[in-house]
């Protein structure tokens, strides 16, 4: 009985994540911007520190970089499913385009 509920539940979760997996080609090239995106963040924001004479913590730098990443990942995934949700059969993704630079945008 218990085999058959985890059966389920793994049927359950494949059917609801296998959309997002269909469209990974898309999400691939997002987030790989976003990732070259952060960590140019974070070479400029050492730079700016050392140029201020400030101390760098690499605790804190990790921190803060995994977090935007993180971040930038949930807002790909949210221009996904906004794009599911109200974009046009074009083949195009136009919607996630403008959200995402939207999103860059503001965080730069």
């Amino acid at each position: 009985m218990i085999e058959q509920e985890r059966n389920v539940l793994n049927g359950a979760f494949a059917v609801a994540i296998s959309d997002f997996l269909g469209n990974f080609e898309l999400i691939k090239w997002f987030a790989i911007c976003g990732i070259i995106l952060v960590f140019c963040d974070l070479r400029f924001g050492v730079l700016a520190a050392k140029k201020r004479g400030e101390n760098i913590r690499k605790s804190r730098a990790i921190r803060r970089t995994i977090n935007k990443i993180v971040d930038y990942i949930c807002w790909i995934l949210l221009s996904i499913a906004i794009d599911h949700t109200f974009g046009l059969s074009l083949h195009i993704p136009l919607i996630p385009v403008f959200v995402m630079l939207v999103i860059y945008g503001i965080e730069i």
